[in-house]
């Protein structure tokens, strides 16, 4: 992630660059992780999480594709995946989980 809010996905083993997704300057990520199957990833956005189909080792034309996106009314201050990858747990600024 840069501060210009560009995420990268980096094969640490060869050390390139695989895929490159621009969020968009007007959503600062405040958090990334992926699922405990490296299936997702969420991010979070102030008020928003987003998460998509994590990418493979191979190019591919939409490397980040959406799978949901949730809109709260508070800020999220937290991200983590349930062990199964089935659930994500939000704590948000208000102290609500």
């Amino acid at each position: 992630m840069t501060e210009l809010n560009n995420i990268f996905t980096v094969n640490t083993r060869t050390k390139s660059v695989i895929n490159r997704f621009n969020m968009g300057l007007e959503n600062r990520i405040k958090s990334i992780k992926y699922s405990p199957d490296n299936v997702y990833l969420g991010v979070t956005c102030n008020n928003m999480i987003r998460i998509f189909y994590s990418p493979g080792e191979l190019k591919s034309i939409e490397p980040f594709r959406l799978y949901r996106k949730y809109k709260l009314d508070n800020k999220i201050v937290y991200l983590n995946w349930m062990n199964d990858s089935r659930f994500v747990f939000l704590g948000l600024k208000d102290y609500s989980v």
